[in-house]
């Protein structure tokens, strides 16, 4: 961890992200204990109960790690998991944003990170949640990322 400088993200939310990651591509040797040794305490007010504004650090995040990656020696191989795991990413914080103007900051956010086929990921994630069924029809219709998202942004 010190050789490599890894430590946890000053933010609110997604801090450890980044230490995961790093600490998993530097890693020799990765083990796996199947007991529980952390626990969440969810408090009514905690950040982990208010999500309107996580998405700007999850989006911080984004950012972090795509600098992280274009120096790594392993660029390629992550490439594909890093996008899966954007995708992912935006299904959880989507599924929980109630405002309108969150989820309309949020995507155009996601633009910057998102092809033409993360956003077709997302919308058949979103549908395999039981959010919108009927949008995978219209997703087949759509052509460009921009009428992607306007129909995001249209129905959620």
């Amino acid at each position: 961890l010190i050789h490599n400088d890894i430590k946890f993200d000053n933010l609110r939310s997604y801090e450890d992200v980044m230490f995961i990651l790093k600490s998993h591509i530097c890693a020799q040797n990765i083990s796996y204990i199947n007991e529980p040794f952390y626990t969440y305490r969810i408090r009514k007010n905690s950040t982990l109960r208010s999500y309107e504004h996580r998405y700007q650090d999850l989006l911080k995040v984004f950012d972090d790690i795509d600098k992280y990656i274009e120096k790594s020696p392993l660029k390629e191989a992550l490439t594909l998991n890093i996008s899966y795991f954007y995708v992912m990413g935006a299904v959880w914080v989507l599924r929980s944003l109630n405002e309108k103007k969150s989820k309309t900051d949020f995507l155009n956010g996601l633009s910057k990170y998102f092809n033409e086929n993360d956003f077709r990921f997302l919308y058949k994630k979103l549908e395999k949640n039981r959010i919108k069924r009927f949008l995978f029809t219209i997703l087949s219709a759509s052509k460009t990322k921009e009428e992607i998202l306007e129909k995001i942004l249209y129905y959620f």
